[in-house]
């Protein structure tokens, strides 16, 4: 706050990647301000997740909320902003009291807050975007979790259309006119399949066939007289097309390329034309651009200048930040001799399962052990039971509820038994995830993650290389380690946090990944069967001893 106010800025937007940096946010703001004297703030949330009534049409005649909306609001806004602390619970108490829809209400009061907290997509979505939060010089921007903005603007540029989308509209047997549109959609797309001849995932030009008979099919509509909630699945279509329709404004030939996916019954893929974003750094700059200054942080921007061109401002300033832990609290080790690759994982199990007992029996505490995909772990973990009977195991499942999550975090936070928790890099548990007052005692990160090989990958890689930059680094490398270095971040939370991290595979030597790793990490190359000795160096015998005893 103290370095706005000599640059006159009026108001910050806080950008959060997931739901859990709003959290974090907001905890911030209380503590900077914890009678809410000097900051009002405001929490945008979905439409969706802030509705009332799920799946009401947002129109006067159908919800309650929206209808007189503009007459309700004016004793709602001025409640809700009385509040000081705009957090999605008081934002919904207003809204319910006032019968006004808290998603346009939040957005109502974000124009008289000092701070807005909100997802990436309300700044740099070019359909969903906020257009009354952008161009204002007095504005600053702080962009959390910057490591996550390629990808995520990558998506959000991106488009998809599949033909089973089509055959859904067509299935609620909508109006002859319409249908009529939905079957010269399905026309093109199975002329490119046919002009596809049987080949797999491909490259291909701009469709501009498929692109008319869109627009077509987006005028059926345009009158208004069509009652598009008779129709659910061609209203999705509808704005489907839309916003490929309306992704002229962004397109741009040296920046994106056109995907054809042919169904493929045998491996459950379906025909589907894709526009996909190679490279979202000049949308990201200009974005960026229309506000008074913008602040892009993350724990996981290593190296800097790798993140500027990723972010297109390879002109701009960049700074590390100072470590925040000494270097006795962090034991970072890699184990080069435990083979890791997909054809090897079998042989090496065993390995495996003598390394994560070693680290388990040296230290006093909670482990994680995070991996490349489910079923690498599910193997693990059935292993791990019929060797360790009488260890306590917490496997994450697939598709976890936010509930399930909770409780399995609340596991570690509760036991005092030493637990080993099993979970894959890049998923729900190894990101925006507070783990404080875990004990956790080590991380053991098994494999770099690097992503399977595709054409989109592929397309990614040439694109930089054209370019004099590392595509290699851009399409697979650093999606990699940013899974590998968020886990690791859920080690250490405090000054009294002690830890120690473990990463499994030879590649973590070479110099194409150590790269990524953060200045204040000095790790070791340690043999598997060396682990032991070392690690008792680091926790000292009288703890190894107890950890043993635990186990």
């Amino acid at each position: 706050v103290r370095a706005l106010q000599p640059m006159a800025y009026r108001r910050v937007i806080f950008l959060t990647s997931r739901g859990p940096g709003a959290l974090t946010a907001r905890d911030a703001l209380k503590r900077m301000d914890p009678d809410g004297a000097f900051l009002r703030h405001i929490s945008i949330t979905a439409r969706d997740k802030a509705c009332f009534l799920p799946g009401t049409p947002c129109e006067p005649d159908a919800c309650p909320y929206a209808r007189g909306y503009w007459d309700k609001v004016r004793e709602a806004l001025p409640a809700l902003l009385e509040r000081r602390s705009g957090d999605p619970a008081t934002i919904a108490d207003v809204a319910r009291k006032h019968e006004v829809c808290p998603f346009e209400l939040s957005l109502d009061a974000a124009s008289w807050s000092d701070v807005i907290i909100g997802d990436y997509n309300y700044l740099f979505d070019p359909v969903v975007r906020l257009q009354r939060l952008a161009g204002d010089p007095s504005t600053a921007v702080l962009v959390d979790e910057s490591h996550q903005l390629s990808p995520r603007v990558r998506d959000m540029l991106s488009l998809s259309l599949r033909r089973a989308a089509v055959k859904e509209a067509l299935a609620e047997s909508p109006p002859d006119t319409v249908a009529r549109r939905l079957r010269g959609i399905d026309r093109q797309l199975l002329k490119l399949r046919r002009e596809a001849a049987g080949r797999l995932e491909q490259i291909i030009p701009l469709p501009e066939p498929l692109l008319r008979a869109q627009q077509r099919f987006v005028d059926e509509f345009a009158n208004g007289e069509l009652a598009l909630q008779s129709w659910p699945a061609c209203q999705q279509l509808l704005f489907t097309c839309s916003r490929w329709l309306r992704s002229e404004s962004w397109y741009s030939p040296e920046r994106f390329e056109f995907t054809l996916t042919p169904e493929d019954k045998k491996h459950g893929t379906e025909l589907a034309v894709g526009m996909i974003c190679l490279d979202a750094g000049p949308w990201v700059k200009a974005r960026l651009g229309e506000f008074g200054g913008h602040v892009r942080f993350s724990g996981t921007v290593s190296p800097l200048q790798l993140y500027q061109s990723l972010h297109g401002i390879d002109d701009g300033a960049a700074e590390r930040a100072g470590n925040p832990f000494s270097s006795d609290q962090l034991d970072v080790l890699v184990v080069p001799d435990v083979p890791t690759y997909l054809r090897a994982r079998q042989r090496s199990l065993p390995q495996l399962l003598d390394l994560v007992a070693t680290v388990m029996q040296s230290g006093a505490g909670h482990h994680l052990v995070a991996f490349p995909s489910f079923e690498y772990l599910e193997t693990f973990a059935a292993a791990f039971a019929a060797a360790h009977a009488g260890v306590q195991v917490h496997v994450q499942a697939r598709g976890m509820t936010e509930a399930q999550q909770a409780e399995y975090l609340a596991q570690f936070r509760q036991d005092e038994t030493p637990l080993l928790g099993l979970v894959v890099l890049g998923g729900v548990f190894g990101e925006s995830v507070d783990f404080s007052g875990a004990r956790l005692a080590g991380i053991v990160c098994v494999g770099v993650g690097l992503p399977p090989p595709s054409l989109t990958r592929t397309a990614l890689q040439a694109h930089f290389d054209a370019r004099g930059m590392d595509g290699g680094a851009m399409a697979f490398q650093q999606p990699a380690m940013v899974k590998v270095l968020q886990m690791a971040g859920r080690l250490l939370r405090s000054q009294e946090d002690r830890g120690v991290l473990c990463l499994v595979d030879a590649r973590f030597r070479q110099q194409e990944y150590e790269r990524f790793f953060p200045g204040h990490w000095r790790p070791e190359v340690v043999r598997a069967r060396d682990v032991g000795d070392r690690l008792e160096a680091f926790w000292g015998p009288d703890t190894a001893h107890a950890a043993e005893r635990s186990t």
